[in-house]
């Protein structure tokens, strides 16, 4: 396959990579939330910027003039690419016959890896000139990469663009901590300049084929564009409102995939289509070809060119397996969203602008395939519509940036918002929760909270899914808006989702609470479409709850997901929400006063002093001393909620911003919503410092608050622009200081945009007899985390303000004469935290009391076992001395697993280490009654319950066991079991097996 022989120019990149890679999974988070659906419409101007260079050079060749469309749309791809995730401008339309030297590198590998893939292996060593010229150009793209690398890091974060490579270069992977090397991200870059251009603009051309050889699909689609864009500039709304263009191109990538395979691997044996056996492993490379003209999907006249049958109506219609163009899974396509707004943009300017034809009436559909499948020897002529010249043409598109940079200058000016704050609105409580790793549903609540305070709703709760495991109330309506990532739960909705699963096995225990549940998906992924959303509402439903509407959706292949939001907010939720509440309606309106609606507690907090900050990659281990008695007695799996504070840098910022000193003194008129009393006076530092977060997404509520509170017509008009209902911006406040650079910003305002500062919750990772009044943290520092960065940058002597939280379900007793069954730890990374304290407490027990457990040794029964994963004892291991030590004083068992230092047939994962020692592990359960708890992330803990749960289950009778349990025979009992053996399930076997799961 070609995309295999570009791997030594793209290697670990997201298209090249091999099943499994750890770079290819730490590019993929640093890079999805790029690729959703907000920061991708943030692209459109760049887009239509190298779209219109295109149609300028098409409109100034002279009449009759062959287009080699392959040519055209590459430099349009390339350089799209290199605009919007690079910043780098190539000007492929400003040159003549000579392409960019980056280019012309970059086709020549692109030629030469297509050639490769037609050659056997051996053939390279007879290739000698080709081979070296492979190699040169390589060496001149990753040389030009290197150099952008380091222009960005020279520039800084903060002067730099937010962009792919910004988000390569200086992001960190959410779930490990870790960044990408210099060699993955060239390997990413290229990829996307590569190989992620090339079907782009084979695409383009196949569809401008189908369309100049059938003049009346042609006629049907520009009709389209005259209908909704007419000859107004093109902008991002106008795209949303294109179905026939969109089914043109779904029907041309359904007959021409130009990627035409991809590679998939069976779990199990099988025979497919009762005569093609094949064994688990293998790989299978799905004809798309062949599928996707399957006439029991499309019917007899599969092999036709009809974009009617790929409309959406019609298109829902189809088998989820009928059309995979864009790849499958995990592995599917990144860009998706990227390639089809881009494709829309360039299609609709061409099809409003030109007439289509072929240079060759007579030229039917070849195909070539190297790289991508693409027609061969086509090319085209067109011709200017509605009597337009090149002039017209490229003033129109002049006119259009020259007001934008107007205008935006004029903002500048004239900015001046009300200075008057006030305090909280009242009204029914109300909860909204989002779970989603790309931050549209994130958005999508912020705007709802603000809609709600106008409504006369208090959202005391705007935060993550998870955050709410256990907190549902029936006083308060909970609103969720989720969505699926390729049929999973988001990174921040696993533990809410599984905890929903427990509720729904028991009887209606959610009874009297009201909800309603909103979805984000994409029906083009059919097998995964609103199926996490569907989930969440029917586990609602099965534990007792009941839905104040019907869920809503919301489709990105049919429309804009902000309109379709509102719209069901609109006529949905808000008028079941009054009548449920009894709510007097409240007609839509701006309210400029500013304030969040939300509140926490801080009253009496215990402070604590850090001691000592030990610091190693990812990972940090803090000492501090409590500074009141309240912190006294803690016990091992206890948590301390700590209140953190934004970075001081940041809120210099903003006070140089609003021209005021640290210590100018505020005065709260109403302090609910900050969790203060009335007329509590403060300095701004202090309030911006520690009782609001920041940043925070700013909605198209809060940017129509800044127009209303605004004495400027321009501006006004300017933000109304912005906030089109089907135009909402996504923008953090840095984002938004650096969007108007000399305007002025008033406190009541980011008070209004911000949100009130919530504790954390970290596991205390020491025994408090160690060292009485003292204790510890583990802390993994999480990108732009607010708590996690705070933690890891306080100096000692700094007070941390914190209140401890007793958690005794994870508690368990043991004791060193046996007398009590032993205990089973299981922890990945900072997951340690809890176990670490209770090794500490069983070491002391040893000290005191002179045992030095050799006949524990000899028999091999120590009253605890540890397995513990991380990346290796000389990267990130913690306590590895003080672990070492326990174990020959017979206190605790270790099992290591190295993810990254993994010698031979060394465990690499936690769950390898688990499965190496089921026999022990059945052992300890069978005959001692051994204990289990779990603290990792949720996949970890679902695969070790997968290896144990299974293995207890066959197990039979259990030391400590109640006689006459009802016997577990399937997985749905295995689910029920689970819940039995937890903490305060009611069954006898409770607290057998405990989980604390972290995101």
């Amino acid at each position: 396959m070609g995309l295999e022989r570009l791997r030594p120019v793209t290697g670990d990149g997201l298209f090249t990579a091999f099943h499994g890679n750890e770079a290819w999974a730490v590019a993929h988070r640093l890079l999805l939330p790029l690729f959703g659906t907000f920061r991708i419409r943030d692209m459109f101007d760049d887009m239509r910027d190298v779209a219109d260079q295109l149609c300028l050079k098409w409109a100034r060749c002279p009449e009759g003039t062959a287009l080699d469309l392959g040519s055209d749309f590459t430099r349009l791809t390339l350089d799209t690419v290199a605009l919007t995730c690079l910043d780098f401008r190539f000007n492929s339309f400003y040159r003549n016959d000579s392409l960019h030297p980056f280019v012309q590198n970059v086709d020549a590998v692109l030629a030469e890896a297509a050639k490769r893939s037609t050659l056997p292996d051996f053939a390279r060593f007879f290739r000698f000139r080709a081979d070296q010229k492979f190699k040169k150009s390589t060496h001149y793209l990753f040389g030009v990469c290197q150099d952008m690398i380091n222009e960005r890091r020279r520039r800084g974060e903060d002067a730099s663009r937010k962009d792919v490579l910004s988000a390569m270069v200086f992001g960190r992977d959410p779930k490990t901590g870790a960044q990408l090397s210099d060699e993955h991200i060239i390997h990413n870059m290229l990829t996307f300049l590569s190989a992620g251009h090339e079907t782009t603009s084979a695409m383009l051309t196949t569809i401008c084929y189908y369309l100049s050889h059938y003049p009346d699909k042609l006629a049907k689609a520009q009709q389209e564009v005259d209908d909704v864009v007419g000859r107004d500039a093109l902008n991002v709304n106008h795209i949303q409102k294109l179905p026939y263009l969109e089914a043109v191109m779904r029907e041309s990538l359904r007959l021409v995939p130009t990627a035409p395979t991809f590679f998939v691997t069976p779990y199990d044996d099988g025979v497919l289509g009762g005569k093609y056996q094949y064994r688990k492993g293998d790989v299978l490379a799905p004809a798309l070809e062949v599928i996707q003209r399957d006439t029991n999907h499309y019917g007899p006249d599969s092999n036709e060119f009809k974009p009617e049958r790929m409309l959406r109506e019609e298109f829902a219609k189809l088998s989820e397996y009928a059309f995979k163009p864009f790849g499958n899974g995990l592995r599917g396509c990144i860009g998706r969203t990227f390639v089809w707004q881009e494709s829309l943009i360039i299609l609709a300017k061409l099809l409003q602008n030109f007439d289509l034809k072929k240079d060759d009436p007579s030229y039917e559909l070849k195909l070539r395939s190297d790289l991508s499948v693409k027609p061969d020897g086509f090319y085209m002529r067109v011709s200017l519509r509605h009597g337009l010249k090149a002039t017209d043409l490229s003033a129109t598109a002049e006119t259009y940036r020259g007001t934008l940079g107007s205008s935006q200058e004029a903002q500048v000016r004239s900015f001046d918002p009300q200075r008057t704050m006030h305090g909280a609105p009242k009204g029914q409580p109300i909860m909204i929760l989002h779970g989603s790793n790309t931050g549209t549903c994130e958005a999508l609540a912020s705007v709802l909270a603000s809609t709600c305070i106008a409504k006369g709703f208090a959202p005391h709760v705007v935060d993550t899914m998870d955050s709410a495991v256990g907190r549902l109330s029936a006083e308060t309506p909970i609103i969720m808006i989720t969505a699926s990532y390729n049929g999973s739960p988001s990174s921040n909705s696993v533990e809410m989702v599984a905890w929903l699963e427990k509720m729904a096995a028991q009887f209606e225990p959610l009874t009297d609470l009201r909800y309603a549940v909103f979805g984000c998906g994409h029906s083009d992924w059919k097998d995964t479409y609103q199926k996490v959303p569907l989930l969440v509402h029917q586990l609602m439903a099965n534990s007792g709850a009941k839905p104040l509407v019907s869920m809503g959706a919301s489709d990105e292949a049919a429309g804009d997901v902000f309109s379709n939001f509102a719209d069901w907010c609109q006529a949905s939720l808000f008028p079941a929400l009054c009548h449920e509440y009894n709510v007097e309606v409240v007609e839509d309106k701006v309210d400029v006063t500013p304030c969040s609606g939300l509140s926490i507690s801080v009253n009496h907090p215990t402070r604590v002093q850090v001691t000592t900050d030990m610091t190693i990659p990812v990972k940090h281990h803090l000492e501090f001393r409590f500074l009141t008695d309240a912190g006294a007695g803690y016990e091992a799996g206890d948590h301390l909620l700590v209140l953190p504070r934004n970075d001081p840098e940041f809120v210099n910022i903003l006070l140089d911003r609003l021209g005021m000193a640290w210590d100018t003194q505020i005065t709260i008129g109403s302090g609910r919503a900050l969790g203060v009393q009335d007329g509590t006076r403060l300095s701004v530092a202090e309030l911006l410092g520690a009782y609001v977060e920041l940043p925070t997404t700013l909605t198209a509520k809060h940017i129509r608050m800044l127009a209303a509170a605004s004495s400027g017509e321009i501006l006004k008009s300017q933000l109304d622009r912005m906030t089109g209902a089907d135009n909402a911006p996504c923008l953090s406040l840095l984002g938004l200081l650096d969007l108007f650079p000399t305007s002025s910003l008033t406190l009541p305002v980011i008070l209004q945009i911000a949100a009130p500062m919530r504790p954390r919750t970290y596991s205390i990772s020491s025994a408090s007899a160690t060292k009485p009044g003292h204790g510890t943290l583990v802390v993994s520092t999480v990108p732009g985390g607010i708590a996690s960065n705070y933690l890891a940058n306080v100096e000692k002597g700094h007070v941390v303000y914190a209140k401890l939280n007793k958690n005794p379900t994870f508690r368990t007793k043991q004791t060193l004469d046996g007398s009590t069954p032993p205990l089973v730890m299981i922890a990945v990374g900072s997951g340690l935290a809890p176990f670490r304290a209770v090794i500490q407490e069983l070491a002391l027990r040893v000290d005191k009391g002179g045992d030095v457990a050799v006949e524990r040794r000899a028999r091999h029964q120590f009253p605890a076992y540890l397995f513990y994963g991380c990346r290796g004892r000389s990267i990130d291991e913690m306590y590895a001395e003080e672990l070492d030590a326990a174990e020959r004083k017979g206190i605790v068992s270790v099992r290591r697993a190295y993810s990254r230092e993994c010698e031979g047939d060394s465990p690499k994962y936690v769950t390898d280490a688990v499965t190496a020692e089921r026999d022990l592990l059945l052992d300890l359960w069978k005959t001692r009654g051994a204990v289990l708890r779990v603290c990792a992330g949720k996949k970890i803990a679902d695969e070790v319950w997968k290896i144990l749960g299974p293995l207890f289950q066959d197990a039979g009778p259990t030391a400590g066991m109640p006689e006459g349990e009802e016997s577990l025979n399937d997985m749905t009992d295995l689910q029920r079991w689970r819940q039995r053996l937890a903490p305060n399930s009611g069954s006898q076997w409770e607290g057998r097996y405990k989980e604390e799961v972290f995101s």
